[in-house]
C-alpha cells in the first residue's frame, strides 16, 4: 500500500512555524504502509524563516524523505525532532544529469539550524538500478547551505547506508554540502554531539563513513567536543571512516575518535582491482588550514581482508589522512593503538600501508607539537612503512616538537607467497623529495623522545594464526626513523630496533641525502641501546646512510652514542638498495 505525505505546503510567508512546543508530535507509519512520491513532512517557503520543532518519526517505510525543508530566504531551524528506525530506499533516477539524493532529511536554505537531533537505528539500502542515470551521490540526510550552519546536539547512531551499485557515490550518513551559487565565506559549526556506530557500505568509492563535508576553500568548518566512536565505512576506495572534509578550513577541537574503521571489500568482477583507504578516522583534503587541537585518537585503524587484496593496494592513515593541506597545526594530540592491517597470504604484488596513526601527503607546512603517539602499528604482507606517521611530498617545512613516539612498529607478515619486502620506519617516515635552500631541511624534529619504536618481520601460519619471528625476511630499515632530509636537535633515541633479513639504521635511516642544504644532527642528540640486526647483513645501531652521506654528516653530527647492549658500529655508510 502507498500513501502520500501528510503534510505539503507551499508557502509565501515571513515566517513558518511547525511542530509541539509542548511535548512531542509523534508520526508512527503503520506496518505495510509506504511513503512513495511525497515527502511526510514537505515545507517550501519562499521569503523569512521555517521551524519544525517536537517531531518524532518513526518506523516508516519511504521512497521519498521523511522531511523535506526548504527556505529560500530565511533561516531553517530543526529542533527536538527524533526519527528513528525508518527505512528509506531511494531509486536514484536521475535521467542524465548528476543529483544529490537524501532519504531522511533534506534542508536547503541560506542559513541551517540542526539543534538537539536524534538520528537513530535507520536503514537506507540496495538503492534500484537505473541504466539512464548519471552519477547519483546518496546520503541519508542532505544540508545544503549558503551562509551558516550550527548542529548542536546532534546524536547520529546506529544507522547504515547501503548502496550496491557503481555509479552510486556515497557520502556519510550525514552530507553537508555548501551551495556553489553563494560568493560568500560558509561557515559550519558542529559542537556537544555523538556520532557512533554508523555503517556505511559502498560498491566502489565513499567518503566519510559517518559526516561528510564538501565546501569552499575560504569556508570554515569547525568540530568542537564530539565523540566520534565505532563508525565503519566498507568500500574498495574510501576516504574517512567516520568523518570527511573537503575544501574547507578546518578546526578539530576537543574531540574523541576511537575504534573509526575503513575496511576494504572485494569485488569480483574486475580480476585486478587495488583498494585504496585514507583515514581510518578522520581525513581533510583540499585545505587552506588545518587546526587539531586536544584530540584523542584511539584504536582506529584500516583493513585489507586477505580476500580482497590486489596489487597496488594502498591503505594510509589508520588514524588521521591528511591531503594537500597548505598549513596544518596537530597540537596535544594522543594517537593511541591505531593500526593499519594490509597483510595477505594471496600471491600478489606491491601492497602498500603507511602511517598506522598519521599520513600527510602534499602537506606544505605543519607544527606538530606537544603529542604523543604510543603502541601504533602497520602491517603489511609486502611494504610496511611508518608504525606512528608517514609524511611524503614536497613541503616547504614540517616541525616536530615536544613530541613522543614510544612502542610504534612497521611489521612485515611473511608467508609462503611473499616475494620481496621491506619495513622501514618503526616511528616515522618522511620523504620530502627537495629542500628549500632558505629554510635548510624541511623536517624539523627538536625536544623529542623516541623509545622502543621497532621494524621487524614475522612469520604467519595462516591457519593456526600463530606468529614466530621470521628466519626469512626483507630490509628493515630505521627503527625509530627512515628520512632523507632532516634537523635533529635536544633528541634521544633509546631502545629502537631494526630487525630483517638486512638490518640498518637502529634508530634512523637515510634516504637519498643530498649535498646541499645538508642534514644536521644536534646539538644533544642522545642514542642509548639502539639495534640493527640483520640475518645476512647489517649496521648502523644509530644511524645508517647511502652513499655520499660522509659528504653531508661528519662536520654536522653532534650526538652522543651510547651503546649498552649491542656493541655495533655507531654510523654505518652502506649502500642499501630499496
Amino acid at each position: 500500500m502507498l500513501a502520500t505525505g501528510v503534510l505539503s505546503l507551499l508557502l509565501y510567508t515571513e515566517s513558518m512555524y511547525f511542530g509541539s512546543t509542548k511535548g512531542v508530535a509523534v508520526f508512527e507509519c503503520r506496518p505495510g504502509v509506504a511513503l512513495n512520491s511525497t515527502a511526510l513532512i514537505s515545507l517550501l517557503v519562499y521569503s523569512g524563516n521555517v521551524t519544525i520543532e517536537g517531531i518524532s518519526i518513526r518506523s516508516c517505510f519511504s521512497y521519498s524523505p521523511l522531511i523535506s525543508l526548504i527556505a529560500s530566504e530565511g533561516p531553517a531551524l530543526v529542533r527536538t525532532v527524533v526519527m528513528t528506525n525508518n527505512t528509506l530506499q531511494n531509486s536514484c533516477k536521475l535521467g542524465d544529469r548528476l543529483s544529490q539524493e537524501a532519504n531522511a532529511l533534506v534542508m536547503i536554505s541560506g542559513e541551517v539550524h540542526l539543534w538537539d537531533f536524534n538520528f537513530t537505528g535507520n536503514t537506507v539500502n540496495k538503492l534500484e538500478q537505473n541504466a539512464n542515470s548519471a552519477l547519483c551521490v546518496v546520503s541519508p540526510i542532505l544540508i545544503s547551505f549558503s551562509g551558516n550552519c550550527s548542529i548542536d546536539h546532534l546524536l547520529l547512531d546506529n544507522n547504515s547506508l547501503v548502496t550496491e551499485r557503481s555509479d552510486l557515490e556515497s557520502n556519510g550518513i550525514l552530507s553537508l554540502i555548501r551551495d556553489q551559487d553563494y560568493d560568500g565565506v560558509a561557515e559550519f559549526h558542529v559542537i556537544d554531539s555523538n556520532i557512533s556506530s554508523n555503517t556505511l557500505t559502498a560498491s566502489r568509492e565513499a567518503m566519510g563513513g559517518a559526516f561528510a563535508v564538501n565546501a569552499n576553500m575560504e569556508d570554515k568548518v569547525t568540530f568542537e567536543r564530539i565523540v566520534v566512536s565505532d563508525n565503519t565505512l566498507r568500500c574498495q576506495e574510501g576516504r574517512g571512516g567516520a568523518i570527511a572534509v573537503s575544501m574547507a578550513s578546518v578546526q578539530v577541537l576537543n574531540c574523541s575518535f576511537r575504534n573509526n574503521s575503513i575496511v576494504t571489500s572485494v569485488d569480483h568482477s574486475f580480476s585486478n582491482n587495488p583498494k585504496y583507504a585514507l583515514g581510518g578516522a578522520l581525513f581533510l583534503t583540499d585545505t587552506l588550514s588545518a587546526v587539531v587541537r586536544g584530540c584523542n585518537f584511539t584504536l582506529n585503524y584500516l583493513s585489507l581482508p586477505s580476500e580482497s587484496a590486489d596489487e597496488g593496494s594502498f591503505l594510509v592513515g589508520g588514524a588521521l589522512g591528511v591531503l594537500m593541506c597548505s598549513n596544518l597545526e596537530l597540537i596535544e594530540c594522543n594517537f593511541t593503538l591505531n593500526s593499519i592491517n594490509a597483510s595477505s597470504d594471496k600471491m600478489v604484488g606491491a601492497i602498500q600501508a603507511e602511517g598506522a596513526a598519521l599520513y600527510m601527503q602534499f602537506v606544505d607546512k605543519a607544527n606538530i607539537n606537544h603529542c604523543r603517539f604510543a603502541n601504533n602499528t602497520v602491517t603489511s604482507s609486502r611494504k610496511a612503512f611508518g608504525g606512528a606517521a608517514s609524511i611524503s611530498g614536497n613541503f616547504s617545512r614540517i616541525q616536530i616538537a615536544n613530541t613522543l613516539f614510544e612502542y610504534n612498529e612497521a611489521v612485515v607478515v611473511l608467508n609462503l607467497t611473499t616475494r620481496t619486502s621491506y619495513a622501514a620506519a618503526g616511528a616515522l617516515m618522511s620523504l620530502s623529495q627537495s629542500a628549500n635552500p632558505l629554510f635548510g631541511p624541511p623536517l624539523l624534529i627538536k625536544n623529542c623522545s623516541f623509545n622502543s619504536n621497532n621494524v621487524t618481520f614475522i612469520t604467519s601460519d595462516h591457519q593456526t594464526g600463530n606468529k614466530t619471528p621470521a628466519t626469512l625476511a626483507g630490509n628493515a630499515l630505521g627503527g625509530a626513523l627512515a628520512v632523507d632530509l632532516v634537523s635533529i636537535e635536544n633528541t634521544k633515541f633509546s631502545s629502537n630496533a631494526a630487525k630483517g633479513l638486512l638490518g640498518f639504521g637502529g634508530a634512523i635511516h637515510f634516504f637519498n641525502p643530498q649535498p646541499e642544504p645538508g642534514t644536521h644532527i644536534g646539538p644533544n642528540v642522545t642514542f642509548l641501546s639502539n639495534e640493527a640486526h640483520g640475518i645476512q647483513m647489517s649496521g648502523g645501531g644509530g644511524l645508517s646512510f647511502k652513499v655520499f652521506a660522509e659528504i653531508l654528516m661528519l662536520h654536522d653530527l653532534n650526538a652522543h652514542f651510547v651503546f649498552a647492549e649491542h656493541p655495533r658500529s655507531a654510523i654505518c655508510y652502506r649502500y642499501v638498495a630499496v
